[in-house]
């Protein structure tokens, strides 16, 4: 199994992003072809570009929630053979704001901006693990994701 965490540019747009995703997985298809992957992290898929964001555009919360339709690289995965339907749960943020009060007074949504894929594997289970520790202190600006995989039977 080939396993990558990434991490794509924050201060680009959903075309740009489609470019890193597809220039990955043409490494990946160098490194093993064949091999079943599972890929997680970071995406940034904000569905607009850090210009956009600078100047105030506002914000839709569901924009930021239903991003697959807005953002070119679930494009790019499916074409490769990609999963993220049974890797994710759906519509549910993983970005969290360490100051709330703040995110709230400027109106800011927390996103789905992290993700999982797999090819040649069986996800299932898909959780968002809050980055809030015992004491409701925040621990990160990202929520953990997580899901259960297992390899899928060989055709015979």
């Amino acid at each position: 199994v080939t396993v990558v965490g990434l991490h794509l540019e924050s201060h680009s747009n959903p075309a740009h992003r489609a470019g890193q995703m597809a220039r990955l997985l043409e490494l990946i298809a160098q490194y093993d072809a064949s091999a079943p992957v599972l890929i997680g992290g970071d995406v940034n898929t904000s569905t607009m570009s850090w210009a956009d964001r600078a100047v105030g555009r506002p914000e839709d919360p569901d924009r930021r929630r239903d991003v697959v339709p807005l953002e070119p690289l679930f494009t790019v995965m499916a074409a490769h053979g990609f999963d993220w339907t049974a890797c994710n749960v759906p519509l549910e943020p993983t970005q969290r704001y360490l100051d709330p009060a703040a995110a709230a007074a400027q109106s800011r949504t927390a996103g789905k901006i992290d993700w999982i894929f797999t090819r040649g594997l069986t996800a299932s289970d898909p959780a968002v693990i809050p980055a809030v520790g015992a004491n409701g202190a925040i621990l990160s600006d990202h929520d953990a994701v997580a899901v259960t995989i297992r390899l899928e039977s060989p055709q015979l």
